[in-house]
């Protein structure tokens, strides 16, 4: 047992890693999808996808049925009222992280298959993906 706990704390000191052990109460995590894997969901209407860009950079160019929310300000309003449907974020690039606090805030409301798309929309423009622009609906 000792060993164990010795490896759970090297880890944690060495790689910054929360270990959990088989614990109802570990935090949710997000998951993490592909532009490929997200755009099959998409083609498939198997997931409702959220843009966590600013209101003018979804107005520009969005994942097609990209619905725009407020990354910051997320309510339960703005989901499915499914618990269950699949939810993916996506913001800018890899570097932004508005869709990780989105995702976050899907999880604390109850939601059970929440990821993100970390490439964004410009990962997702690079691999040649349709778009929609304009206002439509958000």
């Amino acid at each position: 047992m000792r060993s164990i706990l010795t490896g759970v704390m090297l880890a944690t000191a060495l790689f910054g890693a929360k270990v959990w052990a088989c614990d109802e109460t570990a935090p949710k995590t997000f998951g993490q999808l592909t532009v490929e894997e997200v755009s099959a969901l998409v083609e498939k209407g198997a997931a409702s996808v959220f843009d966590a860009n600013s209101r003018d950079e979804w107005a520009r160019r969005r994942v097609p049925g990209a619905k725009w929310v407020a990354f910051n300000a997320l309510a339960e309003g703005d989901l499915p009222a499914s618990k269950n449907r699949l939810l993916v974020f996506y913001c800018y690039n890899k570097m932004c992280l508005a869709s990780h606090e989105a995702a976050r805030r899907a999880l604390e409301l109850g939601y059970t298959s929440v990821f993100i798309m970390p490439e964004g929309i410009e990962g997702w423009v690079k691999a040649g993906k349709p778009i929609e622009k304009g206002g439509g609906k958000s």
